[in-house]
């Protein structure tokens, strides 16, 4: 029943569409996921599953389904900057590398002028689906991850002629650490979920290493760190990659596109990519930092990044990516003392 639902969905966006939608992995038809986002979900569909021809609009269509869980009134009007980032993107590398623009990411407004349907079962964006590409959960050694951190950089770079201040918060204060940690107090004191005790240790852990918290926007409040056009979700399964070669081909996941600072998506790109087990992994003797991935991934994001960072991004890269992951790990702690209702949970604790 859900499935069929499911389909009456798409066959709903297809109709209100003007054209097709978001890039996810090579993962074939009949409604299967790509990826395996805490936040947002994406499927994919061939249209002739669905009684569209092929001529219509492109052989298959990803539909993102979006979290409006996250409280702001601002969410959807990330759709115009999805459009104007993809644009800018695909501008540049159609002028100055000679690259396949069929191969970034485009969105697909609605007839109505929307960037995104809503429905009875929620709220959906259609974008384009890049032929003959896969997202990989994690890289495959060290130098796959220095692709991969070559291919953010270039999103970046390309970028870097943008107003950010232009920019929507999505999510504000998204990536204030301070008031994540301010966050993390507060429902420390409520205890909604009644489980403080199980995580006092941890808890105490994060506040002891509060005095860092505020080191990356201090520095962009006295204008050190420039401001700049961020991705804010920069793991390695949102990039795809070529199906044959598993280099990288695109950045995807643009609904987080904000102004910030770099240092948040190379620290977050670490957190993730350096990781030798999932970012789930329930036996900590698994989890270990992989110095020669950070190397790899320094070394190729400065490399197409160039003379374009400054000297106070530079010296911080290496702290962004523990800033990061502090980060990360007050927020999952924060929502498990408030039961679990921000990220999806998969496991029992």
């Amino acid at each position: 029943m859900k499935k069929i639902s499911i389909l009456l969905i798409v066959v709903m966006c297809l109709g209100l569409f003007a054209g097709c939608g978001k890039t996810g992995g090579q993962s074939g038809g009949g409604g299967q996921s790509d990826g395996s986002g805490q936040m947002s979900g994406t499927k994919t569909y061939r249209l002739e599953e669905i009684g569209y021809k092929e001529s219509l609009y492109e052989k298959r269509i990803d539909v993102t389904y979006i979290n409006v869980t996250v409280p702001t009134k601002e969410y959807f009007s990330t759709g115009e900057k999805i459009e104007v980032t993809s644009k800018i993107k695909a501008n540049k590398i159609w002028k100055k590398q000679g690259g396949d623009v069929k191969r970034c990411l485009s969105l697909v407004r609605a007839k109505d002028g929307a960037s995104y349907v809503k429905t009875d079962e929620g709220c959906f964006r259609v974008y384009n689906f890049i032929e003959n590409t896969v997202a990989i959960n994690m890289p495959l050694s060290a130098e796959h991850f220095g692709e991969g951190g070559a291919c953010f950089a270039g999103f970046a770079k390309n970028l870097a002629g943008f107003d950010a201040s232009t920019l929507t918060d999505v999510i504000p204060h998204f990536h204030d650490t301070v008031r994540r940690v301010e966050n993390l107090e507060k429902s420390a004191k409520k205890n909604i979920a009644g489980r403080f005790s199980e995580v006092e240790e941890l808890y105490d852990f994060v506040l002891s290493r509060k005095s860092a918290a505020g080191v990356v926007l201090a520095g962009m409040e006295k204008a050190i760190i420039p401001l700049r056009v961020t991705h804010n979700d920069t793991k390695f399964n949102n990039l795809l990659f070529d199906a044959k070669t598993k280099k990288p081909v695109s950045v995807i996941d643009l609904d987080t596109v904000m102004k910030g600072s770099m240092l948040y998506d190379f620290g977050d790109a670490v957190r993730t990519g350096c990781n030798s087990a999932d970012e789930d992994e329930p036996d900590l003797t698994k989890v270990k930092f992989l110095s020669d991935y950070y190397a790899a991934f320094e070394k190729a994001y400065l490399g197409v990044f160039g003379d374009d960072i400054t000297a106070e991004e530079k010296r911080l890269l290496g702290f962004s990516s523990m800033l990061m992951t502090y980060e990360c790990g007050a927020r999952f702690l924060t929502d498990y003392l408030d039961g679990d209702v921000y990220f999806a949970v998969q496991a029992k604790a």
